[in-house]
């Protein structure tokens, strides 16, 4: 979709015809179309307002250059496989943290974005994030290493590495930042005698082709949640052949669209 229109002068046609086009489809898609969200540089996305306000403030004040619910929505129910980023799965591990709060006494989600384990100041970036919770507690960490993503569960110290590819891969740069990390970790917080251990789930299920890597991450997390055994480490512990069916990968792919509408 062009979205040219968002830069374009308030005074010209493009941007006219840009804004009256989002506001015919914000009134469409929006969870209770008399208050929405504005999308003004101003508002910022935090303050509902009506039809008629947005508009005014379109004008006065310009679309917020950092808005990305308006491309996410449009084509939310209709993203191409590849088009899950970081966030379309920040968005999903939200969701998942919102329905699932009865598990919280047991569970963290730690909203972890694509950062660069190779940076410095990696391993004190996670020891500050893990002290967050506690030590006996399920963080889920989606990394992409090289436009794929892949899914790191911590869990007291095991280390979990979940790949939707088909052969196993060590992501050793990775894995090793992770492992120093925790580490780190167990040092600051009195467990330095607790060695952390990388475990593959070789028998996870795999991608459908080449391109649906985000989406069996986001399924992974909405399958370990649902299992009150936590039961995965087992499951998934012998390779299989197992892939997620279309259907499985769509339901979260729907899920995001649904929530990202509520956020409008």
């Amino acid at each position: 979709m062009d979205k040219s229109w968002i830069n374009a002068d308030r005074d010209t046609l493009k941007y006219e015809l840009g804004v009256e086009n989002f506001l015919i489809f914000a009134e469409e898609y929006a969870s209770n179309p008399k208050r929405i969200r504005c999308p003004c540089a101003r508002c910022v996305n935090f303050k509902k307002k009506s039809i008629k306000v947005i508009r005014g403030h379109l004008y006065d004040y310009g679309f917020s250059l950092g808005y990305t619910a308006y491309r996410s929505l449009r084509n939310a129910k209709d993203w191409p496989m590849s088009d899950s980023s970081i966030h379309g799965i920040s968005n999903y591990m939200n969701l998942l943290l919102k329905e699932t709060s009865w598990i919280l006494l047991a569970l963290l989600i730690l909203l972890l974005r694509t950062y660069n384990c190779e940076r410095s100041d990696f391993s004190s970036y996670l020891v500050n994030l893990l002290k967050e919770g506690k030590a006996d507690r399920i963080f889920f960490m989606p990394y992409n290493p090289e436009e794929h993503w892949i899914l790191t569960i911590i869990w007291e110290d095991e280390i979990y590495i979940l790949d939707p590819l088909g052969k196993s891969i060590h992501y050793q740069a990775w894995e090793s930042s992770v492992i120093n990390a925790i580490k780190s970790f167990n040092a600051e917080t009195g467990r330095a005698n607790k060695v952390p251990k990388l475990k593959l789930l070789p028998g996870v299920p795999k991608q459908l082709g080449g391109i649906e890597c985000g989406y069996c991450v986001m399924r992974y997390m909405k399958d370990v949640i649902n299992d009150e055994q936590l039961s995965f480490p087992t499951k998934w512990a012998a390779r299989t052949r197992k892939v997620y069916t279309q259907e499985e990968l769509d339901e979260v792919r729907i899920e995001v669209a649904d929530y990202l509408q509520t956020l409008l």
